[in-house]
């Protein structure tokens, strides 16, 4: 038998390694390989090689080495190849140091695999790591950002994620929609609404503001600070808006963030207009939840996590009926509300002691079975 049929891709195998790798499932890994080292003592191996020197350990330290071997020669690429496709499947920071060495010995650690181990480090939470390495890139792409700003909004340093996007946006890098849900955190959890303003100024300046998952975070971030007396003129800024695409003008004046007083902030000229087109009709300053309500009104496209912020912000806010109103406009478009949503209207029946409609929210409850859900259990006790 020829090395190359001894050492030919089980496809099968293949499929069951991809689906095992990473998973901490070594007794099913391990069986799986059992039942084709029975079969076929030149079974062939696709896997994590940890995983490979647990297996020669314990079974053939033979057969384990000698596919040891041929990996490190053939597999390496296929190897990378596989966890990159899924890299969620890394699931500790052993393995991910092991990929990052895979890359380095294999001499293929480029910027984009770079980016995706850094990526795999921040979702591991591993802050030091992902650091060490981002800082070895020249001009990090925005993967590499993203990851950075994500994991320093993890690790609650909200100051650091708004520094890294300041940095970012004067390196000349345009955020996508998977930067900004973590900036308008920081921005949330900092509690300031004038820089969480500015960053609005941002995503409209950039285009970003029909992105659903942008969108949504915008909606959190204004609903959350409800409670802040500030001058929220989005409003008037999206109404003003002669285009939704950005130009080329735009995407130069957004790149030159600046640091003033320890406050990250878009440059003078957006905030201004925020703060001159701040009063509505009446002469007052709108609530939040009108900010939250204009930007769901002008998202193209809407899920459940749309509906269940303004849900949410109408009831924290006390406007019970168009919180109300807001489930059964909800339900007229396809959509079921789920545990989230019902409770947060359930204490608006507990309030008003209307037990019909309370009753009709628990049979509700029970048909789509999600009376085990913790806090609509509480809620219903209410």
């Amino acid at each position: 038998m020829q090395a190359s049929d001894r050492f030919n891709i089980n496809s099968q195998l293949e499929h069951l390694q991809a689906k095992y790798v990473g998973t901490g499932h070594a007794d099913l890994s391990r069986f799986e390989w059992g039942v084709n080292i029975q079969r076929d003592s030149y079974a062939s191996y696709i896997g994590h090689y940890p995983m490979l020197a647990y297996f020669a350990i314990a079974e053939n330290e033979s057969i384990g080495r000698e596919r040891y071997n041929f990996m490190q020669m053939s597999s390496s690429k296929t190897l990378i190849k596989t966890l990159i496709k899924n890299p969620t499947r890394i699931r500790s920071k052993y393995q991910a140091k092991q990929l990052h060495a895979q890359f380095i010995r294999t001499q293929s650690l480029s910027h984009t695999s770079a980016s995706i181990v850094i990526s795999i480090y921040a979702n591991l939470r591993l802050l030091h790591e992902a650091l060490l390495l981002f800082h070895t890139l020249e001009s990090p792409p925005v993967l590499a950002w993203k990851s950075v700003i994500r994991c320093f909004t993890d690790q609650s340093l909200f100051s650091r994620a708004l520094a890294s996007f300041v940095e970012m946006r004067a390196s000349g890098r345009c955020p996508d929609h998977n930067v900004f849900p973590s900036v308008l955190k920081s921005c949330t959890m900092m509690t300031d609404l004038r820089l969480g303003e500015s960053v609005h100024g941002c995503i409209v300046r950039l285009g970003m503001d029909c992105d659903l998952y942008t969108c949504n975070a915008l909606m959190n971030m204004y609903a959350k600070l409800l409670g802040m007396n500030s001058k929220i003129g989005v409003c008037k800024v999206f109404d003003e808006m002669p285009q939704r695409k950005p130009s080329s003008d735009d995407n130069e004046k957004s790149s030159h963030f600046e640091e003033s007083s320890g406050s990250y902030c878009v440059p003078s000229e957006p905030v201004e207009r925020v703060m001159n087109c701040s009063e509505d009709y009446n002469g007052n300053f709108p609530l939040g939840i009108d900010s939250v309500r204009k930007v769901f009104e002008l998202m193209p496209r809407k899920d459940v996590v749309s509906w269940n912020t303004v849900v949410a912000g109408y009831a924290q806010s006390g406007m019970h009926e168009d919180a109300l109103s807001m489930v059964r406009e909800m339900g007229s478009n396809e959509l079921s509300p789920d545990a989230f949503t019902l409770s947060s209207v359930l204490p608006i029946f507990s309030e008003y002691v209307d037990v019909n409609k309370g009753k009709e929210i628990h049979g509700y409850v029970i048909r789509k079975g999600i009376d085990a859900d913790v806090y609509i259990g509480s809620s219903l006790v209410d």
